[in-house]
């Protein structure tokens, strides 16, 4: 088992409370549907987003603000490198 941290770059995940500058901490993990997942997609971006298995063999990935797009890829095509355990937000003060 690991456990790897990422930093969302952008708010696709803002309704879960994960902003820009969010630090995201993951385990490793089989996902279930709904899960919030770490996943590299075939144009080689890694995406902070949730999972859903579909019944054609598909995973839609789709984000919690509704500026962003839900994105559908072929099981087989998409690697979840893990699911998130916690989120490290940092408050510093200018």
């Amino acid at each position: 088992m690991y456990t790897r941290g990422f930093r969302a770059v952008d708010n696709s995940m803002s309704g879960s409370q994960i902003s820009t500058g969010t630090y995201v901490i993951i385990e490793e993990a089989t996902p279930q549907n709904g899960d919030i997942v770490v996943a590299l997609v075939p144009d080689s971006n890694t995406l902070l987003i949730r999972t859903y298995t579909t019944a054609n063999d598909e995973i839609s990935l789709i984000p919690d603000n509704a500026n962003f797009h839900a994105q559908t890829y072929k099981a087989g095509d998409v690697k979840i490198i893990g699911g998130v355990a916690q989120l490290v937000i940092d408050i510093k003060r200018k």
